[in-house]
């Protein structure tokens, strides 16, 4: 059965903050006329990274009770007083993975277009990030990734910053299914799993 990445841009759900200091992601979400603007919104995605979603509601228990190997919802911070959030709005959490992917077998670049090898001795990943060389629309490309492994994971890469919060999300056809009926406007790209013959 086939991957899936799913975005959804316009309606956003709020603003990223990056954050170094917040744990697991690099980001918090910014206090700005978005946060009271989007309260009664269950569902949405982050201005400028449209590969993270956020729900809270409805939509948060659904998830939370759909049994999704690999799920990890994360509560979010706000960069108002302490990270609270306003009175009469509940927190966001980020859908994010305990499960983190193999490298991708795509080719990839650093942001001065050299190539990026995993497969090197003692390779590490660029500080600021790697990008596809097929650009930033392109496929996450995988081989032999099991339908079995997880609902949702993270990538191993962080692609064009060196936050977390850049790794991209892979969903599987169940996740994919259960977002459809979730969130309208959502956006389903499939990954290339290539089987090894």
């Amino acid at each position: 059965m086939p991957f899936y990445e799913c975005t959804r841009e316009k309606p956003f759900i709020a603003s990223a903050a990056l954050d170094t200091e917040f744990e697991g992601v690099g980001l918090r979400v910014q206090g700005d006329q978005y946060v009271k603007k989007s309260k009664n919104r269950e569902y949405g995605s982050f201005i400028n990274l449209y590969h993270l979603l956020a729900v809270r509601g409805r939509v948060k228990d659904a998830l939370e009770s759909g049994d999704l190997k690999g799920l990890k919802l994360i509560e979010l911070a706000t960069t108002l007083d302490g990270g609270a959030w306003p009175d009469g709005i509940e927190p966001l959490h980020l859908i994010w993975s305990h499960s983190v992917l193999p490298p991708t077998c795509a080719r990839l670049i650093d942001r001065h277009s050299k190539p990026v090898i995993p497969s090197i001795r003692d390779f590490t990943y660029p500080v600021d990030g790697c990008y596809l060389e097929a650009g930033p629309l392109a496929s996450l490309e995988y081989e032999g990734l099991k339908q079995t492994d997880f609902d949702v994971a993270v990538t191993s890469e962080n692609f064009g910053g060196k936050w977390d919060c850049y790794r991209r999300i892979v969903y599987s056809q169940r996740a994919a299914d259960l977002l459809q009926r979730l969130m309208q406007n959502l956006r389903v790209k499939p990954v290339i799993n290539k089987v090894r013959t």
